[in-house]
C-alpha cells in the first residue's frame, strides 16, 4: 500500500489567509505521516515554478502530482493531473485563473470547468463532500462517473460514511494544510491530519487514480480502526494511554480528537472536573443538562397562558366593557326614533318569496334525456312523437326564462327594501350591541382562576425526585419557588426589553398582568415560576465539593454515551481508588462496548480494573525532539512500534507502580501485614 495526502496548500492566494510556506515544515510532514505521495493543491492558482521546486526538492522522499482546488458547482473541487502533463495543467489553471478573476465568491458552471479542462475525464477528480462547501446530490450526479473519491472533513467521518456503505464513491480525508502557517505539530489547532492508505505498490498516476476508485484504506492495517498517527489505530474498547509526565499523552489525546469531527468524539479534559465541580458551575450545569424537568412542569401552563392572552390583559378586558356600555347606552338613547318608521309598511313588511325554478329545470333535464336517448327512440316517436317533446321542450325553456327574470326581480326588491331599512337605522338608531357582559364574566372567572393557581404555584415545594435512578450515589431533585427579582424572570424568559421593575413586589393577578402585556414572543411560562434542579447525597444531604466533582464525571460518561470516539484525560487527581475501581472502571466499561474509548491515566487501579483491550506508551525522545509512542495488547510481551519495542510488564510497572522495586516493597508490606 501507498500512503496519499493530496490536498497541501503551498501559496496564500485570496481564499486564504496569508502565510509564507515553509518546505521543512512539510517534509517533517511527508516524514511524520511516512507518505508515498502528496498533491500541490493551492485556491484556483498553480504556480509552476514553485511547483516544480517543490518536486525537485522531495524527489527522494515522496511522488509529488499537480493539482489545483477550483472553486466550481458551488463547491471546492480538487483536480489534480499527471505530472508528465504539467504543462497543460498549467495552462488550465492559467484559464481558471481568468474567468474567475480573482473573485472569491465567483464559481464556475460544468460547462466552464469543462472549457478550462476538456480532458477532465483523466484527472482525478475529488469534491467536498460532507466538507463545506459542499457539492449537492444534484451537481454530484452532473459529474458522474468523472468523480474519483469525495473529500469529507475528518478521517472518522471518512470511516463511518465506508461502513455505512451508502455512498457510490469512496470516502477520503487529507490535511487541506497551509505548511507555513505556524507550527502545525505541536501549536495548531487548525491542522488536522488527514491521508489515505491505497491498495497498490505503484507511487504511479494511474495506479494513485485507480486506487481511489477501489482502494481506499485508512489504516496502515487495512482495518477500518481509526488511525490517528502512521500505524497506531484505536479499537473498539479501552484504550490506555500511559506515560510519565511530559510525554506527550494530552499531545495523542489532541492529535486522535483531530482526526474526528466534533459530534463524533466526546473529550473529558484534565482539570475540567475540578473547575466543573465548583459550586456555581455546577448548578449551572445541572440545571443545563436537565432543563426538561422545568420545562415540563411549567408546559402545563401553555394552553392557560394562551387563553389569558387571548382574554387580554386587565386594562384590554375594562376597555371592552366601557365601549360595550357606551354603545348600549346610545342605543337606548336612539331608539326611540325608531317608532316613527314602526307603521311604515316598507320598514315592517317581510321579505318577497322568489319563485322555484327547480321544478322547471329537473323537466327540461328529463326532456333533453328522452331526446337523447337512442336505444329507446323507437317506442318515444310511436308513443310520443320527437316533434312534440322538442316543442314541450321550448315552452318550457321560455317558462324557465320568465322564472329567472322574475327571481331576478324579488332579488333586486327584497335588497332595496334592506338597503332602505338600514339606511333608516343608521340615520336615526344606532345599532344594538352584541351583548359580551357573560363572555366578560367568563373571562374574569377565568382570570381569577389563573391567579388563584399561580399563588400555589409561588408555594415552595418539591415537584421532582428521580430516587437515585440516574445517578445511584446521588438524587435528582428539582424544587419549585417565587422569583426573588426582576433579573431573574428576565434570564428566563430571554428576549425582552419590557421593564419588569417591581414586578416581585406585585401581587398575582398584577403580577400575571405584566407578563401577559409583554409584547414580544417569549415563552410567558419561564416567568411564572422558578423551577431549580439540584442533587442530595444517600443522606439527602446537599453534596459536597468532591462528591460535586464525582457527579460531574458520572454526568460526563453519560454523555458521552453515542460518541464514536471517547478521551479521557488522567480522572484520577479528582477522586479516591475506591471510586475509581467501584463506580468510574464499569461505566466506562459500559461505554466502551460501542465506542473507541482512551483513558490516559497514572492510576494502577483504573489502569488495571480498566481490563483495556489495548495498551498505548508515549516517550519523549530528547534526540529527535519527538514524541514517541509505542503500543499492543496489554497481555504481550511487548509493544511495538515499527522495528522499536519496549517489555510490557516493565514499561506498566514504571509508570503505574514507580517501577519494579517500589511495587515489590507494597506487595512484601501487605504481604507482611497479612500474616
Amino acid at each position: 500500500m501507498i500512503h496519499a495526502d493530496l490536498h497541501i496548500h503551498t501559496l496564500a492566494t485570496g481564499w486564504d489567509e496569508n502565510f509564507e510556506f515553509d518546505m521543512e515544515q512539510l517534509k517533517r510532514h511527508i516524514s511524520n505521516c511516512e507518505l508515498n505521495a502528496i498533491a500541490v493543491t493551492n485556491h484556483n492558482v498553480f504556480d509552476r515554478s514553485q511547483f516544480d521546486s517543490i518536486r525537485d526538492e522531495l524527489s527522494d522522499m515522496c511522488f509529488v502530482l499537480p493539482g489545483i482546488e477550483v472553486s466550481a458547482l458551488k463547491t471546492h473541487i480538487l483536480v489534480i493531473d499527471n505530472p508528465d502533463n504539467v504543462s497543460r495543467h498549467e495552462a488550465s489553471c492559467k484559464q481558471v485563473e481568468s474567468k474567475l478573476a480573482g473573485n472569491t465568491k465567483a464559481s464556475l458552471s460544468l460547462e466552464e470547468l469543462e472549457d478550462c479542462f476538456p480532458y477532465l475525464d483523466e484527472c482525478i477528480l475529488v469534491p467536498h463532500y460532507q466538507k463545506d462547501p459542499c457539492i449537492t446530490q444534484e451537481n454530484m450526479s452532473l459529474l458522474g462517473s468523472r468523480i474519483t473519491a469525495l473529500e469529507t472533513s475528518s478521517t472518522n467521518k471518512a470511516i463511518r460514511l465506508a461502513k455505512q456503505g451508502e455512498l457510490s464513491y469512496q470516502a477520503v480525508s487529507f490535511t487541506d494544510y497551509r505548511f507555513g502557517i505556524d507550527n502545525a505539530f505541536e501549536k495548531s489547532s487548525r491542522y488536522h491530519p488527514g491521508s489515505v492508505y491505497l491498495a497498490t505498490d505503484s507511487s504511479s498516476f494511474g495506479a494513485i487514480r485507480h486506487g481511489l476508485k477501489n482502494g481506499v484504506r485508512y489504516a496502515k492495517d487495512g482495518s477500518t480502526n481509526l488511525e490517528f498517527s502512521p500505524g497506531l489505530t484505536l479499537v473498539q474498547g479501552v484504550n490506555l494511554l500511559l506515560g510519565k509526565r511530559s510525554t506527550g499523552k494530552s499531545f495523542s489525546l489532541d492529535r486522535i480528537k483531530s482526526v474526528c469531527d466534533d459530534k463524533d468524539v466526546y473529550y473529558i479534559k484534565q482539570g475540567e472536573l475540578v473547575e466543573k465541580g465548583t459550586e456555581d458551575t455546577f448548578y449551572q450545569e445541572l440545571n443545563r443538562r436537565f432543563s426538561r424537568i422545568g420545562r415540563d412542569y411549567l408546559s402545563k401552563w401553555d394552553d392557560l397562558l394562551l387563553k389569558a392572552k387571548a382574554n387580554g390583559t386587565k386594562e384590554e378586558r375594562l376597555s371592552n366593557i366601557k365601549d360595550y356600555l357606551k354603545r348600549l347606552k346610545s342605543y337606548a338613547e336612539t331608539s326611540s326614533k325608531q317608532d316613527c318608521y314602526s307603521s311604515c309598511a316598507l320598514y315592517t313588511s317581510e321579505d318577497m318569496t322568489a319563485p322555484s325554478q327547480k321544478d322547471t329545470c329537473e323537466l327540461i333535464n328529463a326532456v333533453v334525456a328522452l331526446l337523447k336517448s337512442e336505444d329507446n327512440a323507437d317506442l318515444i316517436e310511436s308513443t310520443v312523437g320527437r316533434a312534440r317533446l322538442i316543442s314541450l321542450l321550448k315552452s318550457l325553456v321560455r317558462r324557465a326564462k320568465r322564472e329567472k327574470i322574475e327571481w331576478e326581480q324579488v332579488k333586486l326588491t327584497n335588497k332595496i327594501v334592506h338597503a332602505a331599512r338600514q339606511k333608516l337605522k343608521v340615520s336615526a338608531v344606532d345599532e344594538y350591541p352584541q351583548p359580551i357582559l357573560e363572555m366578560a364574566f367568563e373571562k374574569e372567572l377565568f382570570f381569577r382562576k389563573a391567579t388563584m393557581l399561580l399563588e400555589k404555584c409561588w408555594q415552595p415545594k418539591k415537584i421532582a425526585d428521580d430516587n437515585f435512578s440516574a445517578y445511584s450515589k446521588y438524587a435528582i431533585i428539582a424544587n419549585r419557588r417565587k422569583f426573588s427579582s426582576a433579573n431573574e424572570i428576565k434570564n428566563a424568559l430571554g428576549k425582552t426589553n419590557t421593564s419588569l421593575a417591581q414586578i416581585t413586589k406585585k401581587n398575582a393577578a398584577d403580577y400575571l398582568d405584566t407578563l401577559l402585556a409583554i409584547p414580544e414572543d417569549v415563552d410567558l411560562s419561564q416567568g411564572l415560576f422558578s423551577v431549580e434542579v439540584g442533587m442530595v447525597d444517600s443522606k439527602r444531604a446537599k453534596l459536597s465539593g468532591g462528591q460535586r466533582t464525582e457527579c460531574v464525571f458520572l454526568g460526563k460518561l453519560h454523555e458521552a454515551y453515542g460518541s464514536s470516539v471517547v478521551l479521557i484525560d488522567e480522572p484520577e487527581s479528582s477522586f479516591d481508588n475506591p471510586f475509581l475501581s467501584r463506580s468510574i472502571a464499569s461505566k466506562i466499561r459500559d461505554l466502551a462496548s460501542n465506542a473507541a474509548v482512551v483513558v490516559a491515566t497514572h492510576n494502577q487501579v483504573l489502569g488495571f480494573d480498566l481490563n483495556p483491550e489495548k495498551v498505548f506508551i508515549t516517550k519523549y525522545d530528547e534526540v529527535t525532539k519527538q514524541y514517541l509512542m509505542l503500543c499492543g495488547s496489554p497481555h504481550d510481551k511487548a509493544l511495538c512500534n515499527g522495528n522499536q519495542e519496549i517489555n510490557t510488564a516493565e514499561s506498566m510497572l514504571e509508570i503505574l507502580e514507580a517501577g519494579f522495586m517500589s511495587y515489590e516493597n507494597r506487595k512484601d508490606y501487605y504481604s507482611e501485614l497479612g500474616k
